[in-house]
């Protein structure tokens, strides 16, 4: 116990020495041309309540939401009152506006129509006096040292403005960096890490060397023969995985060296070397050794880059034999040779990440009848891994599983059955928060938190909320990344990440971050009326946090829309062809410094609809087409029947076009063609005779009613219209239509002739309805019109 404690307090002293922070460091944020800020005297400044930064210029006002600046003066035809663009005092009033003065006068500015209007209120200047405090702060700044400057406020972040020669800047106080702890001044690209039972910390780098920093903080370095040596020694080989077995026997994969036993002998180690031996089919098959771990049976479960999977087991002569897809294990998939990590549980299921996915298997089956499940990404399944490039597994305390991808970010395992196929994950990316969807390792720290590893940030996971924070600016020097080395975490909770520079251990407790919760401002109102044009949205958005230390995400939803918070680091949204329709778009952010925080605002949207987007015009288009439907319905029923009827006419090809022709015309308002009759009784049978003389007393009888159709014809002498039609072609040649207005028109010559009526009167006689159309027919049959007929015959 005594023993652990002293381990404990000088790994907390390590720690502490690696993330202690030298006080703070001044940042110094300078504005220009690609902040939106063109040079301009800055004469007095204000900070609003909604956090907008408002600057008094000599171009104008200007307005900062820590994206970019945006100037409101007057403009040749704006019809502004400004007589000058020299602003030299702002204020806010009551209501969010913004008193400004200039040339001797004030004027209001309103932010929701960005108009300047006369202000003809008193108004009582509030001037910004900076403290004595903040005064030295500024002078001990070695920038500001021997020159003018301006301090023109501080804002509500305890930002400091600054206005010289410089232009225009703000001073803030951020964290130093922290420092990664190396063994030498030449590169140190750690490949592996490992914390022991003991509380030994195991660093290994591609240079070749394995140390092991001890109880009192003191290091030794692990030799090729097995010993521990104070001085900078080198094991030999590249180590890219470390493990302690059951029996305390240490355990070395190396790429591409194989794999090294490490036996407790005499304060070292005793050494044994297995590596490929191709005459040996039992030998290891690939000496890429990524990752180790022990099942149930105390066999050694291997990960290879190149071989797959391989399983150690000890003989009874005390010799050591591998199973792998080269003797045994002739069943492992050959896509998943080149294996990256694993992860073995209790009941013997295997989980192994390959560059063809996920590969489970259980180990509790003999060699020969062992089946693996692949999970690989499957383009329509959105439950599938998210990537194939497996790069690290985690089972948390919980136990839950976390598979960490190279271009997929981080899947968490949901389906309890593993063994199979089929299993379900929920994926964590970019678009769900996290910094990349390059993630190499991860771990678990004491709170429970899943810190997920990139080559440039790092993203803790709540797995109780789903959110990340994420860490960007971890390193103070160029070209410094972490690497694909699992992390070791200590007893203290300290966690060590692998880094090209070292090792960089730190406290998760110690990671503080800002609470502040910044408010999210729009470009437009609250509520947004679209026009039916306007199909397409655009909206601009920030959180006004000062302190950006990290980028700031948005995470935002449209119901209606979007089913789940999508995620962006911009601070634009473009909708495209929004249906009509009401709308509410959510908007969450982080701060400045990578904390989610809770300030979520809204904005409704209603988009008006054109006609056609209408429920009126869906039903109208309805009611279109049914007519149509009915009307195409009834033709083709009509046509059909008029088909039945001629079939039991025997009538020439051309005679049945002319009748097709005559029946059409009773369907579209067609003008009849009026022609003479000309009646050959000689030809005539004895039946056609009766037929005819029975038709011209129908139709005289019948002579002034205005609705007399050919049906009314074919009933009366008991026929169809086809055979109508066809005999009173053959008696009359002509249509029965034709025969009416013959016989019409010859009525109206006799009363023409024979009396004084009307020539309107003349037509209804004759049973026309319209005198017009009576006059057209007339003159079409004789040349003149009725009234020229009855002068000219009189």
């Amino acid at each position: 116990m005594k023993r652990f404690s002293l381990l404990l307090t000088a790994w907390c002293l390590v720690a502490i020495c690696a993330f202690a922070i030298q006080g703070h460091k001044t940042k110094i944020q300078h504005f220009g041309e690609e902040d939106g800020f063109s040079s301009a005297l800055v004469v007095h400044m204000i900070q609003d309540s909604n956090g907008y930064i408002w600057l008094a210029t000599w171009d104008g006002l200007r307005r900062y939401d820590g994206y970019r600046f945006e100037t409101f003066k007057a403009r040749p035809g704006d019809r502004s009152p400004l007589e000058s663009n020299r602003i030299n005092y702002v204020e806010e009033t009551p209501d969010h506006q913004i008193v400004c003065w200039s040339n001797d006068k004030y004027y209001l500015f309103n932010p929701a129509t960005s108009q300047f209007t006369l202000y003809n209120k008193k108004v009582k200047p509030h001037l910004f006096h900076p403290s004595p405090k903040v005064k030295v702060k500024v002078q001990n700044i070695k920038e500001y040292q021997n020159i003018e400057f301006s301090i023109l406020l501080e804002d509500q972040q305890n930002g400091i403005w600054v206005n010289s020669h410089r232009g225009l800047e703000r001073i803030s106080d951020i964290s130093a960096p922290i420092t990664t702890l190396k063994d030498s001044q030449q590169e140190e690209v750690v490949s592996a890490l490992y914390a022991d039972d003991e509380g030994y910390l195991w660093v290994a780098d591609k240079n070749g060397y394995i140390r092991l920093l001890n109880k009192n903080k003191q290091t030794q370095y692990l030799t090729a023969d097995g010993g521990l040596s104070n001085s900078r020694t080198p094991f030999g080989y590249a180590a890219y995985c470390i493990y302690k077995d059951s029996k305390g026997r240490m355990w070395i994969g190396t790429k591409p060296d194989g794999l090294f036993k490490l036996t407790p002998h005499h304060g070292g180690y005793q050494v044994e070397h297995f590596c490929n031996d191709p005459k040996d089919v039992f030998s290891i098959n690939c000496n890429s050794v990524y990752d180790i771990a022990e099942d149930a049976k105390n066999r050694l479960v291997i990960a290879t880059f190149g071989g797959g999977l391989n399983i150690a087991e000890q003989l009874s002569n005390g010799q050591t034999r591998f199973m792998h897809c080269g003797n045994l294990l002739k069943q492992f998939p050959q896509k998943g040779l080149r294996s990256r990590c694993l992860s073995v549980l209790p009941d013997g299921t295997l989980l192994l990440g390959t560059n063809d996915g996920l590969y489970t298997a259980s180990l509790n089956n003999p060699y020969e009848k062992m089946v693996f499940y692949i999970n690989n990404r499957r383009p329509n399944d959105v439950h599938s891994i998210s990537n194939n490039f497996v790069t690290e597994i985690l089972k948390t305390k919980s136990g839950q599983f976390y598979i960490t991808t190279s271009g997929g970010g981080t899947d968490l395992i949901l389906s309890h059955k593993l063994l199979c196929d089929t299993i379900h994950f929920q994926h964590f990316s970019v678009d769900e928060g996290i910094s990349s969807d390059m993630n190499q390792t991860l771990t678990e720290d004491n709170n429970g938190n899943v810190w997920i590893v990139s080559a440039g940030s790092l993203s803790m996971l709540n797995p109780q909320t789903g959110l990340a924070t994420n860490y960007w600016n971890l390193f103070p020097d160029a070209g410094e990344l972490f690497t694909e080395a699992t992390p070791a975490v200590l007893p203290n909770g300290t966690l060590v990440f692998s880094t090209t520079l070292g090792i960089l251990p730190i406290n998760p407790n110690e990671m503080k971050k800002s609470n502040f919760v910044p408010r999210i401002v729009f470009n437009c109102a609250q509520e947004v009326f679209l026009s039916p044009d306007e199909k397409d949205f655009c909206i601009r958005f920030a959180a006004l946090d000062y302190n950006k230390n990290e980028e700031i995400v948005y995470a935002y939803k449209l119901d209606g829309i979007d089913s789940e918070w999508r995620y962006t680091r911009s601070n634009e949204l473009n909708y495209a062809r929004l249906a009509p329709g009401d709308y509410t778009l959510h908007i969450k952010s982080t701060n400045g410094d990578g904390v989610w925080t809770d300030n979520e605002q809204t904005i409704i949207l209603h988009r008006s609809a054109y006609f056609n987007e209408t429920p009126w015009a869906w039903m109208l288009y309805g009611l279109l087409i049914t007519c149509f439907v009915i009307g195409g319905f009834s033709a083709i029923r009509y046509v059909r029947r008029l088909k039945r009827e001629l079939k039991n006419v025997q009538l020439s090809s051309k005679e049945q076009i002319e009748l097709l022709g005559e029946r059409i015309k009773e369907l579209l308002p067609i003008t009849e063609e009026v022609k003479e009759i000309k009646e050959d009784n000689e030809t005539l049978s004895h039946e056609d005779c009766l037929f005819a003389s029975r038709i011209k007393e129908y139709v005289e009888n019948n002579i002034d009613n205005a609705d007399l159709s050919v049906i009314d014809i074919a009933q009366a002498m008991y026929v169809s219209r086809t055979v109508l039609f066809v005999r009173m072609k053959h008696i009359f040649n002509s249509s029965p239509n034709n025969y009416v207005l013959n016989t019409r028109i010859n009525y109206a010559k006799k009363l023409l002739l024979t009396t004084d009526m009307r020539v309107s009167d003349v037509a209804y006689k004759s049973g026309f309805s319209d005198p017009k159309y009576f006059s057209r027919c007339f003159k079409k049959l004789t040349g003149v019109l009725p009234k020229e007929f009855a002068e000219g015959k009189k």
